[in-house]
C-alpha cells in the first residue's frame, strides 16, 4: 500500500463582505516535491471553501506541468498501463470534490451545480447511496496543457447545529475511464490532495 502523505498543507480563515452579506473562507494548499502520488497528479494547488449564509462553494485551483500533461495524454490515448484498471483504456484526468460527514447517516450538505476551466468537461454528481449529492466529479475529456486550471462546486447547506452535522470536504485527483453510463476511477491518487473540516453550524467553517 502506498504511504499517504500530506505535504505543505495549511489552513487560512478569512472573513470578507459578499454583496449585502458576509462569508467565511478556509483554504487548504498542497505542494509536493515529487510525483509519488501519481505522475498525473498536480504537484501544487489549493482548495478554497467559502461558507455563505445558506450555501457553500468549494473551488480547487491547480497547476499542471509538462510531466502531468505527458502522463495524462498517455492515458487519454489508451496507453499501456499494466497492473491498473486503465490498461489499454482511454483514461481522463478527474477531480473529485467530496463531502464526508462525520456521521455517515447525517449528510447536511448537497452538491447542486458545477463549473470548471478544464477542456470539454464531463460533470457528475453522485449520492453515494443517499439522498443528497455527496460527490462532485469533473472529468477533462479535452486535451489539457501545462497551465493552471480550476473547478468549482456549489453545495446546499442544511446544517442546523446538530451534534452530527459536521464533516469534511476533500479534493482528490484520479484517472477515470468510461463505464456504462459515467466515468469511473481506474487509477487513484496516492493521497487526498486537500482536506477541510466543517462544523455543525450553518454558514460556519
Amino acid at each position: 500500500m502506498k504511504k499517504k502523505v500530506f505535504t505543505g498543507v495549511i489552513t487560512i480563515l478569512t472573513s470578507f463582505s459578499i454583496l449585502s452579506g458576509s462569508a467565511l473562507a478556509a483554504t487548504q494548499t498542497w505542494s509536493y516535491n515529487n510525483y509519488n502520488n501519481g505522475s498525473y497528479v498536480p504537484k501544487s494547488g489549493n482548495m478554497v471553501i467559502t461558507f455563505y449564509s445558506d450555501f457553500i462553494t468549494t473551488q480547487t485551483t491547480f497547476n499542471l506541468d509538462s510531466t502531468n500533461v505527458t502522463s495524462i495524454l498517455d492515458y487519454n490515448n489508451g496507453g499501456d498501463n499494466p497492473g491498473t484498471a486503465c490498461d489499454n483504456k482511454n483514461g481522463y484526468l478527474n477531480l473529485d470534490m467530496t463531502a464526508v460527514p462525520d456521521n455517515p447517516f447525517d449528510l447536511e450538505v448537497s452538491a447542486y451545480s458545477q463549473c470548471t476551466s478544464l477542456p470539454d468537461p464531463k460533470f457528475d454528481l453522485e449520492t453515494d447511496g443517499g439522498v443528497d449529492n455527496q460527490e462532485s466529479d469533473v472529468t477533462a475529456l479535452g486535451q489539457v496543457t501545462a497551465k493552471s486550471y480550476w473547478a468549482q462546486t456549489n453545495w446546499h447547506d442544511y446544517r442546523d447545529g446538530g451534534s452530527a452535522d459536521s464533516g469534511k470536504f476533500q479534493a482528490q485527483f484520479d484517472i477515470s475511464a468510461k463505464g456504462f453510463s459515467d466515468y469511473n476511477v481506474c487509477v487513484g491518487s496516492g493521497a487526498v490532495q486537500a482536506i477541510q473540516p466543517y462544523g455543525d453550524n450553518l454558514g460556519q467553517p
